[in-house]
């Protein structure tokens, strides 16, 4: 909910009464299809591409995210391991200031809220996909890169 806070037409948890709703939803895990994805399909509500503004920066530094949630699964020490020989510039794994998408040019990780958010706000993302939001980050992003990467 942090991510959204003051986004129109979005209320929390605490702050949901069903009578102000025509319709209501709970979304779950399926490991089988990409609950929005789903959802948004079977809403006909466009799943992308999303316009963004890509903004050049001048820094030259990759966030590594590795904690996935069910049924994403987190990377591997292996995996982690085999991104940090591949890049070349400075990198950091699992930033937690407040604000760390700008002092990064680049991300690259498994599917979480902090990865949609760094390809929203024009970043270069590369998603590891460990779970099933493959296609739902394919069609948002296309501009975007998946690798896999074993282990």
């Amino acid at each position: 909910m942090y991510l959204l806070e003051g986004e129109q037409r979005i209320c929390s948890q605490s702050s949901f009464e069903k009578r102000n709703f025509a319709y209501t939803r709970e979304i779950t895990n399926n490991l089988e299809k990409h609950p929005i994805e789903q959802l948004m399909e079977e809403s006909d509500i466009p799943c992308g591409p999303i316009s963004l503004k890509k903004i050049e920066k001048k820094i030259k530094k990759t966030a590594i995210l590795t904690n996935g949630y069910f049924p994403t699964r987190s990377l591997s020490f292996k995996q982690i391991d085999s991104i940090i020989r591949n890049i070349e510039n400075e990198f950091e794994i699992n930033p937690q200031a407040e604000n760390w998408y700008e002092n990064f040019d680049s991300v690259i990780g498994v599917e979480n809220e902090h990865l949609y958010r760094a390809a929203y706000l024009g970043l270069n993302t590369t998603l590891i996909p460990t779970g099933n939001g493959e296609n739902l980050f394919i069609k948002m992003f296309p501009n975007n890169q998946i690798k896999r990467l074993e282990g």
